[in-house]
């Protein structure tokens, strides 16, 4: 699983609306799934595999943390289908793999161009995330501030 966080040194409304915005732009769906994390859809993955290029099909996850006051975090976590590995990509279910990519990475620079252009400093961190305690420690660090 690869992650990537973004650290924003404002409000979390204003990186909560930053990403509703990205969102919106790109056409994905934010569905909560807690009060802090969410699951943001584009496409279906069948229609993905059998149509091709002429479907896009997105799925990751999103995790708010404010450790402390004026700083935001988001945690945007993607996970690759199972379905896109040997020996299914002979099947072209690899390019759905690189499709999600692609609208994961749009989605992170979309965010952190709009909170940039708004005056607000950014820190972003590419990661691989080999577990989901890592969310479990993003709510440690909140916890200690």
């Amino acid at each position: 699983m690869t992650g990537t966080l973004l650290i924003a040194y404002a409000k979390p409304d204003v990186l909560r609306e930053a990403v509703e915005s990205a969102s919106r732009a790109l056409r994905l769906k934010l569905q909560p799934s807690s009060e802090r994390t969410f699951l943001a859809r584009r496409g279906n993955a069948i229609a993905k595999i059998l149509l091709g290029f002429f479907v896009t099909y997105a799925a990751f996850k999103l995790t708010f943390v404010s450790p402390e006051v004026g700083v935001s975090h988001v945690l945007f976590e993607m996970k690759r289908p199972w379905w896109t590995t040997w020996p299914f990509w002979v099947f072209g279910a690899d390019s759905v793999a690189s499709h999600m990519r692609g609208v994961f990475n749009r989605t992170i620079d979309s965010v952190e161009n709009s909170l940039r252009s708004g005056g607000v400093k950014v820190q972003r961190s590419e990661m691989v995330l080999e577990f989901e305690p890592c969310v479990a420690n993003l709510h440690e660090l909140e916890a200690r501030h």
